[in-house]
């Protein structure tokens, strides 16, 4: 953050204009308009702490999004529903040897989220996939992997999410077209995909001093030796509206528009169902909700210091200036390598303009004109833009807001 405000001194401020877009009904940038601030505006370091607090309270929705999924969750877990399925899961695999088919499995379900659902929804779900992984003699990385890269893949092709559609009619393409390619694409990228996870996987089952948290402090740990549960009719009550409340999530984000809020209000619903039904005090079930949150505080503070780079950005005008030099640089580089360019510079661009749909709103009309070797040069660009969205979810906090 210190180097970022340092850059504010060195990036000359400017703008774009912007105007509504009749079709969506967006505020979009006029790539004609760009003009460079007469007045700087660089952030100072001392700058920095109110930077931060803004940011965690511009993305409070986010913010307690994540705290409020995860002391859900954690009253889910309570229940010792995952933990008896779980060894049932250890038990059954380990005797016919094919635990490693778990992976491709688990993935494949959070794939299939992943085509109309973001990765920041899920970032809660991470201590499921480490208790499932860890079951079957795998680490931490396996479990994480499991939900985000398998969300990440669906989000990352993009076949059906809110974004693609917002980008497709600004840049003037039908809605939703290319979505044959886009399904056939994101099997590859999940097959890849399981692939990788499942080398590693088999790596440190062989030989656990290979995993990359061998020896770690503090990593989550689960043996299911230390803690047998038999499955009883409750475990299935709790399934149910666990499993109820994934299909009203996809059901409300894809017909009503669901935002955070809604998702959190409806997570902190299964947890309190889940709890009743299985018989656990209200007064138990305040107790446990809480600590879920305590446990997700710090990953929740490090999405809002993310944030606050982006502010610090925005507060001193230099993003369009950004990426109005990355545009310009790509009228430079030669037509066939203008692809990599683009999905380059929809990274860079990521990391300051967090948002999706945002980033759609700036890139799609300052971009699309730029030729590629393609013959339609629009669609490689959606493409491009939405992998590299996803890409960097994976490694920055940032875009997950």
């Amino acid at each position: 953050m210190v180097v970022v405000s340092l850059l504010t001194y060195v990036i000359p401020a400017g703008s774009y204009g912007r105007v509504e877009d009749p079709e969506t009904g967006k505020t979009i940038v006029d790539p004609t308009t760009f003009a460079y601030s007469d007045e700087s505006n660089p952030v100072s370091i001392l700058q920095i702490p109110t930077m931060i607090v803004q940011a965690i309270e511009k993305n409070a929705s986010l913010i307690f999004s994540i705290i409020i999924i995860a002391g859900a969750l954690e009253i889910i877990l309570s229940t010792g529903m995952f933990h008896a399925f779980c060894n049932k899961l250890s038990r059954a695999c380990a005797k016919s040897g094919k635990e490693i088919l778990f992976i491709p499995a688990i993935t494949l379900i959070f794939t299939l989220i992943g085509l109309t659902q973001s990765t920041d929804k899920f970032i809660a779900f991470g201590p499921i996939g480490v208790m499932l992984a860890v079951t079957l003699g795998y680490d931490a990385i396996v479990g994480i992997a499991i939900v985000l890269l398998g969300v990440g893949v669906g989000f990352s092709v993009g076949a059906l999410h809110t974004t693609t559609a917002v980008a497709q009619q600004i840049s003037g393409l039908d809605l939703y077209s290319g979505i044959t390619v886009r399904l056939v694409v994101t099997v590859i990228f999940y097959i890849l995909t399981t692939v990788y996870i499942c080398r590693y996987a088999s790596r440190i089952k062989k030989d656990p001093s290979k995993s990359f948290l061998y020896k770690v402090e503090g990593v989550m740990k689960f043996d299911p030796s230390e803690s047998e549960i038999q499955i009883v009719w409750k475990h299935f009550l709790v399934l149910a509206i666990f499993v109820a409340g994934l299909g009203i999530l996809m059901w409300g984000c894809l017909k009503k528009g669901w935002s955070f809020q809604e998702t959190s209000i409806l997570f902190l619903w299964v947890g309190i169902l889940s709890g009743l039904v299985y018989g656990i005090k209200p007064s138990q079930i305040c107790k446990t909700f809480i600590k879920g949150c305590g446990g997700a505080t710090g990953a929740a503070l490090v999405v809002g210091f993310g944030a606050a780079v982006s502010l610090v950005l925005n507060t001193a005008g230099v993003i369009d200036t950004v990426v109005m030099g990355l545009a310009q640089a790509l009228n430079v580089v030669p037509k066939f390598l203008r692809g990599p360019a683009m999905f380059l510079a929809n990274v860079i661009i990521n990391f300051f303009i967090p948002s999706c749909n945002g980033q759609a709103a700036v890139v799609m009309p300052i971009m699309a004109p730029c030729p590629t070797s393609s013959a339609s040069p629009v669609r490689p660009l959606l493409w491009l833009s939405s992998s590299a969205t996803a890409c960097e979810t994976m490694f920055c906090p940032m875009p997950l807001l």
